[in-house]
């Protein structure tokens, strides 16, 4: 992989973490991916709740490992506080997924981190928006992680 993006990503997950916004750091690089169709469907659902301003139901599709990391107050707060200044969802296009297997300082198991460009309604260039997938016991993808930069 290359060294610049290992770099950036980190340095993504490190200011996300610092603001509250991602709950699980996929610590270290993994494996460029390309990205299942299943795990695919689930970020699209969780872009699709958080588009469309349902904060709440984007907390109980969460992987239960965000949901007992953040209250769903919490959630509610930090997600609309992100989100609103932005304005209307305009588009976004997938720039890469990685993959990672058991990630230092997170519970076991299979994690992709997801980032796309994004563009809303007052941000349309330079936003970057990562979201975190984790593979559950009934190895449905959910989400563990989500923020915006």
């Amino acid at each position: 992989m290359d060294n610049v993006f290992c770099r950036d990503m980190l340095t993504n997950l490190k200011h996300a973490a610092l603001a509250g916004f991602i709950l699980v750091v996929a610590g270290g690089c993994g494996k460029v991916i390309e990205l299942p169709a299943d795990a695919r469907g689930a970020a699209e659902r969780q872009f699709e709740l958080l588009d469309s301003g349902q904060y709440d139901l984007s907390w109980r599709e969460a992987s239960p490992i965000f949901r007992a990391a953040v209250e769903e107050a919490d959630w509610l707060i930090r997600a609309g506080a992100v989100r609103a200044p932005l304005g209307k969802f305009v588009g976004r296009v997938e720039r890469n997924a990685v993959g990672k297997t058991d990630p230092a300082n997170s519970p076991a198991g299979e994690y992709i981190l997801i980032t796309y460009d994004a563009a809303f309604e007052h941000r349309r260039e330079g936003l970057v928006e990562t979201m975190v997938l984790y593979q559950d016991e009934d190895h449905a993808w959910r989400m563990a992680g989500y923020f915006v930069k």
